[in-house]
């Protein structure tokens, strides 16, 4: 009885815009289980269990002892931003000046102000869905127009050019590559499809590329190799494993870098100095591939127990580290199976709810960034639960 009644949603009051985040739902729920003394495997949170770098971690201690922490400029250390150039010299083979990117603590802090530098009010963005459920939120919350376009399991759950045609009054559309949550990836063709389409029609990209270094073929390419017009939003949470650090930038056109200055003296003045320090040092960690690594033995290990299990048509992704799931014999509640998952099985997931508002199919998310065992012991349970579906 006390478990059950966990597993409510605490009442939802229409007079705020902004609905639950409902993997953060999950994550609580499964906490309050744990803490009654309940084995839970944790597969809601796209949080990678390895360890923020050392060098990371030795660069703080550093500025400690030998810096003052004062505010900087609005737009972040000179120092970092000028790493973070490099890193798209070394990356991806472009030039990128330093004036160019803004820190921001956090990417969804860095999408809010990306949004708000881009787009007036009610103008129309478009997004796939699913997607992450931030984008979907934050962008109503503005007050602009949101056009969520469905995409196909049949097309890796990209948007299409063909998509985009279909809403010829768009004035933004925000891609994700890889994408969370179903870790599907643009080609270089689609990347390039989409900048020429774009700017032909005067549509606005902004380009969420905080998955970049994890994926498990051909490496990632960044809109700005096809559109120096773009905005990119990245960070250091994921492959660099500092979530917590809410270390993250941007890189928007030159044109519009004061008025970005403008806006993040008035919203935060400035970004923590010390993470920022931190940070600069993430670049020289050369160990960060093996996470990688370990997150491809993950996906297999789970992506083999679904099959088992009978669900033999899911996309397996390109990248990031979710496996996004369809279940047919599910019904149409995801929240509700996924609470039934977490009771039954004590494995955490997160509801499709949460990344489209338009499917109609139960769909779950599974996060496999966490280490093998839990991983394998997550996969049985899982296995285990679907046949009885």
């Amino acid at each position: 009885m006390a478990i059950a009644h966990l597993l409510e949603l605490p009442e939802f009051r229409p007079e705020f815009s902004i609905p639950p985040f409902y993997t953060m739902e999950m994550m609580r729920y499964a906490n309050e289980l744990e803490a009654m003394g309940n084995m839970i495997e944790h597969l809601e949170v796209g949080q990678p269990t390895a360890p923020t770098p050392a060098a990371v971690k030795q660069a703080a201690m550093r500025a400690l002892e030998e810096r003052q922490f004062k505010y900087c400029s609005a737009i972040g250390l000179l120092e970092l931003r000028q790493a973070i150039a490099a890193h798209y010299h070394y990356a991806y083979g472009l030039i990128v000046d330093p004036e160019c990117i803004v820190i921001t603590p956090g990417s969804s802090l860095g999408l809010y102000i990306a949004l708000l530098s881009n787009f007036k009010k009610s103008a129309k963005v478009a997004i796939a869905s699913p997607s992450y459920p931030c984008y979907r939120n934050v962008i109503r919350s503005l007050g602009l127009t949101l056009v969520e376009i469905p995409t196909r399991r049949e097309n890796d759950y990209l948007l299409t050019l063909e998509d985009l045609q279909q809403h010829p009054d768009l004035d933004g559309v925000l891609v994700a590559s890889p994408n969370n949550p179903t870790g599907s990836m643009y080609t270089a063709t689609a990347l390039k499809q989409f900048s020429d389409y774009c700017d032909a029609e005067g549509i606005k990209i902004l380009s969420d590329e905080l998955y970049h270094g994890i994926t498990y073929g051909e490496p990632a390419m960044s809109i700005l190799k096809y559109n120096r017009h773009a905005t990119v939003i990245n960070g250091f949470s994921k492959y660099f494993c500092m979530t917590g650090w809410r270390v993250a930038w941007l890189v928007v056109p030159k044109a519009d870098g004061r008025g970005y200055e403008n806006l993040l003296q008035n919203i935060l003045l400035c970004s923590a100095a010390l993470n920022q320090y931190a940070a600069v040092a993430a670049f020289s960690y050369p160990e960060l591939d093996a996470n990688v690594r370990a997150y491809r033995t993950n996906l297999d290990i789970l992506y083999d127990a679904l099959t088992d299990a009978g669900l033999t048509t899911m996309y397996k992704p390109a990248g990031a580290f979710y496996l996004f799931v369809e279940l047919e014999k599910g019904g149409n509640d995801s929240l509700e199976l996924c609470k039934k998952l977490l009771y039954e099985e004590g494995v955490a997931v997160s509801p499709g709810i949460d990344f489209s508002s338009a499917r109609k199919s139960c769909a779950i998310r599974l996060s496999f960034s966490q280490n093998q065992s839990v991983i394998e012991r997550a996969a049985a349970k899982i296995n285990h639960f679907i046949k009885k579906l």
